[in-house]
C-alpha cells in the first residue's frame, strides 16, 4: 500500500466529521443545503462542527491529563511535517 496522502488524511477526516455531526444531532439543527453532505466544505460548516469537534476530543484529552495546547502543538507538528504533501 502507497503511503496516504493530505487527500487521503482529509477524506479520512471528513468521515469522522460527518458521523460527529450526525450523532451529536448537530445535524437536527442546520439547513442541510448550508450544513450537510450537500455542502461539506462551507466555512461555516468547518467552523461550526469541526470547531466543536475539536472542543469535544480536548474534553476526552483532558480526562487523560493532556492539555488543549499539547493537542495543538502535537497536532501542528504533524499538519506540519505532512502539509508538504500537497
Amino acid at each position: 500500500m502507497e503511503d496516504p496522502t493530505n487527500l487521503d488524511r482529509a477524506r479520512w477526516a471528513r468521515i469522522g466529521v460527518a458521523g460527529y455531526f450526525h450523532v451529536t444531532r448537530l445535524a437536527d439543527d442546520y439547513d442541510p443545503i448550508s450544513y450537510g453532505p450537500e455542502n461539506p466544505e462551507g466555512e461555516d460548516f468547518i467552523l461550526e462542527v469541526v470547531g466543536d469537534l475539536v472542543c469535544d476530543l480536548f474534553h476526552l484529552a483532558a480526562e487523560s491529563g493532556v492539555t488543549p495546547n499539547m493537542v495543538i502543538a502535537r497536532a501542528e507538528g504533524h499538519y506540519f511535517a505532512e502539509a508538504d504533501d500537497f
